[in-house]
């Protein structure tokens, strides 16, 4: 077959180079000419081109292999000499695997042995794969059919109304040439390139886009706007479904999205509704990394070559906060491209901190849309507001579709809460130990639409609009008088309410109690204008509160503060513009008659007992609600709606609650249902519909549903998103019971106490009496604890926190989750809230330095906890942190104010026994942990001055090679392994 050739020119070329062993002229024949001779010419770099010969195909026989060309439009004659092949690829044909080498046209080169061809089969194969014969079942296939996939995890379809040139949906990604499209807005080409992986799948753009570089896409579109864009051209990615993160999840996002916004200020994002796609975009002005403007009548840049935009023209756009100016005369070439998107593998790569993240952790099995269009600048980027000048969508196919048989991958798990491997987190509710039980359970089951801030990204200084004005000045903490005041608070305004009005409606109102007004309901309304705009009572609030409590419950204790204080100009004014509505709410709560919604014939056999009773929401905020009891849950619904919005599935215990332990409204009565994850609260308008409940509860609550119990959904049984604070993104978790007053006889010591809750979070085995004893510490108080107490207390509460978190949601075990999950978990500590990042950097370490990661700046907050935080500066704090990490000792201490000195020594050797010492053939190489180099300015300002500190701690081994060495010293820190696992006490 070697002898065979379709001109003589070449037939004898091909003798003499078996006689010779000198280069063969071989015809190359493709449909881009150009760029496959460029590309050959890469591969062979002694062959010689000569263009323009003939336009034939040509089969030459070499001395080891016989080269066949496919045929083509363009012809040109290559002089190749075939020696050492190192072709990547391969194909099987008939019985051999053989090289192949694919041309940027998609056109084939098959090299084979000469002996191949002495076979008829062998032969046979050859002529049916050069023809495009499927040997199975005789299909016929043009040879210019597309090849496979270069990147076989991925689907690439236009969207429709972006292309009117084609009838054919499907996008060619990683095209060699430019693919154009043409709708009503624009009209041009575009390349879409992704880096697959390994790069020798692509060698072509490989060599032209991606070698020496970390880019693993590039996205180039050329052409002329048909019409001026309206408002504003985004450029970005949207999504067909509606995204669905929990509560780590968002803050994963939320910080992603502010390292966007750092970069890109008018960034435009939703998590999806009902008229508007999940999406993130930015103007294309600033987003595109190069945009080079062509006026008519001159060449603009060359598709699928690296571009070079101006360094001014650049710089403006980067730093200006125009979103550009458009004609439909000149020629526009955008390029983006990115390090950290990885679309071959569905992935965030590189990214700070962290490692890989996959994509269907913030939208599942969703696609994806690359798109460009334009918007009006402020509305929602609605189906109807929207042009579309661009837009390919991507769908991901999974890991495994790269192999022939595609198989479907299972469903992701959208939750990053992990206890270790890939496994789904559950909440263990009696024990940590393993093989217990599971049971469904739906103790908390809360609509989608009762999340206030679902579509809040993340703020480390939750701050509002009215809180940063207060913010900037100096914040007072309550002392002795302010924990006193608060309590004389609870007594005259005890709680906020939601009255159900008519038509599936609340209304928001206060509960006032005085001398002169026994009971009443104050309308929000007249109580929010009043209160905000009298600066005698914000000056007070200022001095005495927190800045972190909510609205509603700024107004509370503003309220409170005026009824303790009297001024008869204050409140006659209160009195004056309160609504004539104040009595009739206070008649009618939990005594009006309701045209309740229809139940089946089912539930009305199964129901119990109903009524019109309110729940307590947080500390100081109840609900008035219609409640059914079933033999399996109690449903809470607004009278006119037919769709519970909360529900109780397990009940462990039901009690009447005692009077100190109820809100400081002696005319009602209260029920205390106790869940595996914290109780839920129940008011009453008289004593026997009280016992009702109470006696049909009790008939089927089950002591032992908490000792086999795993919980599906600990972020809603477990946690409390309190509307006492502002709360967007913490989860409250010392929430298992409420503290309805400011109690004034709490005698436990905060050190003792917060020592005892830790000991019980460390046994492991009394899940409930640490949950219960957890949320004491909202009654404690640290303001007159002393410095060495405050930090005794704080370091013990820093590992409780810990502890909690891990038992509720497991430990983190990747960077971003890391960092979100410190900054969403939240305890409520005598009056002010604080997450384990507050705790850890504004309240424990808030007089030290500051990390050195990159990161920090966006995850760590800035609030202003006052006289709260720590004024003590001990380097030897870093050591006696510990947050679990694989990186820090496995066993914690419970610190005392007796012999702290002491125990932060000890702190200090357990965790520096990881320090090692090396010699090398010139140095002494010491290792030390990686928090020396991020708290460098708390040990000194060279690696000498964190030696000196640290090396009465150090192993003898280190300490000994130090002090002997006569080598260079040369510091090295160990890498952070941000995988957490719970911890145990330490044995002094």
């Amino acid at each position: 077959m070697g002898n065979t050739a379709s001109s003589s020119n070449d037939t004898n070329g091909a003798d003499q180079a078996n006689t010779t062993n000198t280069p063969m002229m071989l015809t190359l024949s493709t449909p881009q000419l150009p760029d496959d001779a460029q590309y050959l010419l890469q591969q062979f770099p002694k062959a010689v081109c000569e263009n323009n010969i003939d336009d034939t195909v040509c089969i030459v026989s070499f001395e080891v292999v016989t080269l066949f060309l496919l045929r083509g439009r363009h012809p040109s004659r290559l002089a190749i000499s075939v020696s050492n092949l190192a072709i990547p690829t391969t194909i099987q044909l008939h019985d051999t695997r053989v090289p192949e080498l694919r041309l940027p046209s998609q056109s084939r080169i098959v090299f084979v042995p000469e002996s191949f061809c002495s076979q008829t089969e062998r032969r046979r194969a050859l002529a049916l794969y050069l023809a495009g014969l499927d040997e199975t079942n005789g299909d016929s296939n043009s040879n210019n059919q597309s090849p496979p996939s270069l990147l076989p995890s991925l689907q690439a379809t236009w969207l429709p109304q972006t292309n009117t040139n084609t009838t054919n949906d499907s996008f060619p990604l990683n095209a060699t040439q430019p693919i154009p499209f043409q709708n009503d807005l624009f009209e041009g080409h575009c390349l879409m390139v992704i880096k697959p992986l390994p790069p020798k799948q692509d060698p072509y753009w490989h060599t032209r886009l991606f070698a020496q570089k970390k880019r693993r896409i590039v996205w180039q579109i050329q052409g002329t706007f048909r019409q001026v864009p309206q408002g504003v051209l985004y450029a970005g990615a949207e999504l067909m479904q509606p995204m669905r993160l929990g509560l780590v999840t968002q803050g994963v996002a939320r910080l992603l999205l502010k390292l966007v916004q750092r970069f890109h200020s008018n960034v435009h994002f939703s998590f999806g509704s009902d008229d508007e796609l999940a999406h993130i975009v930015i103007p294309a002005f600033t987003a595109m990394e190069k945009m080079i403007v062509t006026p008519p009548f001159q060449e603009p840049p060359r598709l699928g070559d690296p571009w070079d935009e101006a360094p001014e023209s650049m710089q403006f756009r980067k730093e200006t906060q125009s979103t550009g100016s458009w004609n439909t005369t000149d020629t526009y070439s955008m390029e983006f491209f990115s390090m950290y998107i990885d679309l071959a593998q569905w992935k965030l790569v590189q990214l700070p901190v962290s490692g890989d993240v996959a994509l269907q952790t913030f939208w599942g099995d969703s696609p994806v849309n690359l798109c460009f269009y334009d918007a009006p600048p402020k509305d929602k980027h609605t189906a109807r507001n929207k042009r579309y000048a661009f837009g390919v969508q991507l769908k991901y196919l999974g890991a495994d579709a790269v192999t022939e048989q595609l198989q479907e991958e299972p469903e992701g798990d959208n939750d990053i809460f992990r206890w270790s491997g890939s496994n789904r987190p559950k909440v263990l509710v009696q024990s940590t130990q393993n093989n217990l039980k599971r049971r469904e359970s739906g103790v908390f089951i809360i609509d989608d639409d009762s999340t206030e801030d679902a579509y809040f990204y993340f703020d480390a200084e939750e701050m509002t609009n009215d809180l940063s004005e207060r913010d900037a000045a100096k914040v007072h903490l309550p002392q002795h008088d302010e924990i006193d005041l608060l309590a004389q608070i609870d007594v005259v305004c005890p709680f906020w309410l939601e009255v159900c009005t008519s038509r599936g409606g609340y209304s928001k109102v206060f509960a006032i109690q005085t001398e002169n007004e026994p009971w009443a309901l104050w309308p929000a309304s007249a109580c929010e204008d009043f209160v905000r705009n009298n600066k005698w009572i914000r000056k007070q609030m200022e001095i005495h509160f927190s800045p972190r409590i909510s609205g509603n419950e700024w107004t509370r204790r503003a309220l409170g503060i005026m009824l303790i204080y009297p001024k008869t100009d204050l409140l006659n004014q209160l009195k004056a513009v309160k609504s004539v509505q104040a009595n009739t709410y206070g008649e009618l709560f939990l005594q009006q008659n309701h045209k309740l919604a229809s139940t089946t014939s089912k539930e009305r056999i199964e129901l119990l007992t109903q009524g019109l009773i309110a729940r307590a929401i947080s500390d100081r905020h109840w609900i008035e609600e219609w409640a059914r009891v079933y033999p399996d849950r109690i449903e809470f619904f607004h009278p006119d709606r037919s769709k519970a919005h909360f529900q109780i599935s397990s009940i462990t215990d039901v009690k009447s609650l005692p009077i100190e332990d109820s809100p400081n409204t002696p005319q009602f009565f209260f029920l205390g249902i106790n869940t595996p994850g914290r109780t839920v609260y129940l008011m009453f308008r008289n004593e026997a519909q009280r016992d009702e409940w109470l006696q049909c509860l009790q008939s089927w609550a089950r002591d032992d549903v908490s000792s086999d119990m795993i919980s599906d959904n600990p972020a809603e049984e477990f946690m409390h998103k309190s509307t006492m604070w502002r709360c967007k993104h913490r989860r409250l978790l010392n929430c298992a019971r409420f503290s309805f007053h400011q109690r004034l006889d709490a005698k436990e010591d905060p050190v003792e106490l917060v020592a005892r809750v830790l000991r019980l979070a460390l046994a492991g085995d009394a899940t409930r009496p640490f949950l219960e004893a957890a949320a004491l510490l909202k009654d404690t108080t640290t303001n007159h604890l002393t410095e060495e107490k405050k930090l005794a207390f704080f370091l013990n509460l820093y590992h409780v926190m810990i502890s909690h978190a891990f038992l509720v949601l497991g430990p983190p075990n990747w960077g971003l989750v890391w960092i979100n999950y410190f900054n969403n978990v939240a305890y409520q500590v005598g009056d002010d809230v604080f997450s384990l990042t507050e705790l850890e950097h504004c309240i424990i370490r808030a007089n030290m330095a500051a990390p050195s990661q990159f990161l920090s700046r966006f995850a760590i907050p800035k609030s202003d906890y006052g006289r709260l935080a720590l004024k003590v500066k001990d380097w030897r704090i870093n050591f006696a942190l510990n947050c679990g990490s694989l990186s820090n000792p496995e066993s914690i201490i419970l610190f005392n104010d007796k012999n702290l000195d002491g125990q932060l020594d000890a702190a200090c050797r357990l965790y520096l026994e990881c320090v090692t010492a090396a010699r090398t053939s010139r140095d002494l190489v010491v290792q030390l942990p990686r928090i020396c180099q991020w708290y460098r300015d708390d040990f000194g300002d060279t690696d000498e001055d964190i030696l000196k500190r640290i090396r009465k701690f150090l192993p003898d081994g280190v300490r000994q090679a130090i002090k002997t060495t006569s080598a260079e010293l040369l510091v090295r820190f160990l890498p952070y392994q941000f995988e957490c696992r719970p911890f145990v006490s330490y044995q002094d």
